[in-house]
């Protein structure tokens, strides 16, 4: 992973690869593969890479970037907030999807005239009725699928 830096250390592109710089220059001739200092000489820079932080898909998005902390590039990570009408879009997709993964279940049972286990209904219900749960949209004690 790259980043393609200008004057005074200011970020140009990042991410960046080789293959953007080949393209920006057709007429250079590099070497496979390129030598550190010659990446340099371009303004391109290795990234460390740092471990993602942890945060909640549904309430926040990621947004990476890289940083000079004086000796080499690292990446770098800012978690932001989504609106409300993001994250209700968010955990209405995730009951969505609950809801036809565990579809099939719930049918086999009925098409086999057994009787749905109560967890299972009670999951199903819990997600068709996400918008009345305690804690919506932020707050949710998800569930466990039954198994």
């Amino acid at each position: 992973m790259y980043v393609l830096v200008g004057d005074n250390n200011t970020i140009e592109k990042f991410p960046f690869t080789v293959q953007e710089l080949r393209r920006r220059h057709k007429n250079v001739s590099f070497p496979a593969p390129i030598p550190e200092e010659t990446l340099n000489s371009f303004g391109v820079y290795s990234v460390v890479p740092m471990s993602r932080p942890s945060y909640d898909l549904l309430t926040s998005k990621v947004i990476t970037g890289a940083v000079y902390n004086g000796e080499v590039w690292e990446q770098s990570y800012r978690i932001i907030d989504l609106g409300e009408d993001q994250v209700k879009e968010n955990v209405a997709a995730r009951a969505a999807n609950e809801l036809a993964e565990t579809q099939n279940d719930a049918m086999t049972y009925l098409e086999q005239n057994l009787t749905v286990p109560e967890d299972l209904v009670n999951f199903r219900n819990y997600m068709r009725e996400i918008e009345s749960q305690d804690g919506y949209p932020y707050s949710l004690s998800w569930p466990t699928k039954p198994s």
